[in-house]
């Protein structure tokens, strides 16, 4: 893991596997690009859905989806630039 506070997160992004530990206050799109990882981007606001990832595990929270449809949730997409985790379980995302 990458430091001893935070949320366990494995997330795969551009053919590679990363365990982090993501802070609780900080939405995954800005916390994998402070670890000099080039997530997708555009608006960074939730309405675009420029930032989107699927999870595969564990559960997050999103502050806005503004673009999401129940489709979209249903199959476990989320915004990468809303996303906050939640619950107990290791959180697991892959960014296509």
């Amino acid at each position: 893991m990458d430091s001893d506070t935070g949320h366990p997160l494995v997330v795969e992004f551009d053919g590679e596997r990363h365990e982090l530990l993501w802070p609780p206050a900080v939405p995954l799109a800005d916390f994998l690009k402070s670890r000099g990882m080039k997530v997708p981007y555009a608006c960074g606001e939730g309405y675009c859905g420029g930032r989107v990832a699927r999870l595969t595990g564990g559960s997050v929270t999103m502050a806005i989806n503004e673009i999401l449809d129940e489709d979209d949730l249903a199959n476990d997409v989320i915004l990468g630039c809303q996303a906050l985790p939640d619950g107990e379980a290791p959180i697991t995302v892959i960014y296509d």
